[in-house]
Order: C-alpha cells, then sequence, then structure tokens
C-alpha cells in the first residue's frame, strides 16, 4: 500500500472526469519512472480507496492506458507496467537495422532461421523483377534486442548476384555491409509500405507471444545505383513494442518530393530523416 503514495492525489471538485485524472496521474508515475517497466501496479480496491472513486472509474482509467500501450492486464496476476516502445524513424537514407540499434547500445542478437535458395514466387518475382521460378536467397531471421525476440524478417534476393550470402554468417554480420563493403553493391534507394496485422502461430511462437495479437507488417525493396532491385524484404515487428515515426516536410509550390530528397537531404537533422531497414 506504501507504492500507492507516489500518486499524487486527484481533484473531486475538478470538472475533469475523474478517470482521466486518475489516468494521468498513473501516466506521470510512469513517464517518471516511479513506476518501472514490469512493475506490478496497486489492484483495482486499493486504488479505489486511495482516489475515493468507483471501481468504474479505475477500470476506465485503466482501460485507457492499456489502450495507450503503457500497462497490460494479465490475468490472474493483475496490471503490470509495460516496456518501453522501440522508436524507428522512416525518412530518406537508406541505413539497416543492426547499424541503428547498435549507435543507440541496444543489445542485438540474430538467429538465421532459413539461408537457402528457394523459388520466386509470384509476388516475389514481381518486386524483383524476376520471373516465376527463378532461384534466389532467402535470408529469414529472428531478430532479438535487449534479449527479446522484437522481429521476424525474410529478406529475398537474386541468387544471381549474391549466391555467395550462403556462406555468410548472419548471426553476427549485417547483411548491408556484406553487400556493400565484402560484395560492393551500392544501394541507393528503396521502397516500402506499413500495414497493420496479426500474429499466425508460427510468428507467435517466435516472438513469443499470443496468437492473434498486434504486429506491424512492413514489406520493401532495395535497389541499387542503377535503379536494379537487390532485395525484397518482408519484416514482422511486435505492435506491443514497436513504434514507427514519421517526418513530415511542406514542399514549396511547384516543388516535387524527388526535388526535396535531392536538395534538402542533407540539412534534415542527423537522427532524423533516414530509411530504417532491417538488414
Amino acid at each position: 500500500m506504501e507504492k500507492i503514495k507516489i500518486f499524487r492525489k486527484i481533484n473531486l471538485n475538478s470538472p475533469i472526469p475523474f478517470y482521466i485524472q486518475v489516468k494521468d496521474t498513473i501516466r506521470s508515475a510512469i513517464e517518471k519512472n516511479l513506476l518501472k517497466p514490469g512493475e506490478l501496479i496497486p489492484g483495482e480496491s486499493d486504488l479505489c480507496a486511495y482516489f475515493k472513486v468507483s471501481r468504474t472509474v479505475i477500470r476506465q482509467a485503466l482501460d485507457d492506458l492499456t489502450h495507450e500501450g503503457l500497462i497490460v492486464r494479465k490475468k490472474g496476476k493483475g496490471t503490470f507496467v509495460c516496456e518501453p516502445k522501440i522508436l524507428e524513424r522512416f525518412g530518406q537514407e537508406i541505413t539497416g537495422f543492426y547499424q541503428e540499434m547498435t549507435s543507440r547500445s541496444y543489445q542485438i542478437k540474430t538467429e538465421v532461421l532459413q539461408q537457402e535458395i528457394v523459388p520466386a514466387d509470384e509476388e516475389i518475382a514481381k518486386y524483383l523483377n524476376k520471373n516465376i521460378g527463378d532461384p534466389l536467397i532467402l535470408l529469414k531471421r529472428l531478430r532479438y534486442l535487449q534479449g527479446e525476440p522484437i522481429l521476424i524478417v525474410s529478406s529475398f534476393l537474386p541468387c544471381a548476384k549474391c549466391e555467395d550470402l550462403l556462406n555468410v554468417d548472419f548471426s553476427s554480420m549485417s547483411l548491408y555491409e556484406v553487400l556493400e563493403n565484402r560484395m560492393g553493391y551500392k544501394l541507393s534507394f528503396g521502397q516500402r509500405t506499413i500495414e497493420a496485422t496479426i500474429a499466425d502461430s508460427e510468428q507467435a511462437r517466435l516472438l513469443k507471444i499470443e496468437r492473434g495479437d498486434p504486429l506491424l507488417y512492413i514489406n520493401s525493396v532495395v535497389y541499387l545505383d542503377d535503379a536494379t532491385p537487390i532485395e525484397f524484404y518482408q519484416s514482422h515487428y511486435r505492435g506491443d513494442r514497436y513504434k514507427f515515426e514519421v517526418q513530415l516536410i511542406k514542399l514549396k509550390e511547384g516543388q516535387g518530393p524527388n526535388q526535396f530528397s535531392i536538395d534538402n537531404q542533407n540539412s534534415l537533422p542527423s537522427s532524423e530523416g533516414k530509411l530504417k531497414t532491417t538488414e
């Protein structure tokens, strides 16, 4: 019960709804690290007594915080503070997942699930400008951050250009480092889409979540400087642990986005405007 005293009292005479005040004071405690990730939040009855409000008020506040991704309610165990989500930015420079996360001092582990030659199906053949059935290198990896499985990524690359990748140990190597520094390819630009989906049984098992839990699905094509597609990848990020940020600009009249990227990309802040990939 002592722990509950970290919450500031609410104003019962305020026109602000009680549940919003309760939600704000719990959120404030989390943001100030008074409640740490994984820590148990006081139970509903204790919160009711402390704030002098009904159980309905407490439940609405906790429901809102759950939807915001700040807390998680575990049946039979209680309500816990969530781990903070990992932020990744969309933008205009190709850089790799490995380089980005190590630069932010995350501990990274990679488990290679598949590294083999497979035939191109209709979708992948279209993205890589190949024929259906053409041989491709499939590199499927499970990526961990801080010891926790975060994403599954499947990279497809043309076998004719990348067959040497079959002999690389990608548990400790960056795909893009190998492509550029060992094989001499210049990665120039990319195009990607992002959408919401849910975990199937295999994804749930690998990511240690429940079947049907939310995922962020991204597919992307990366091109060489001669506009040849070199990689198509599909990645599934845990929706409870990941979020993306997009930097927006207001173009001048008559200025297209390609013109901006050429003329202005060097003036972007160094931590912004990068096309993060899952290499």
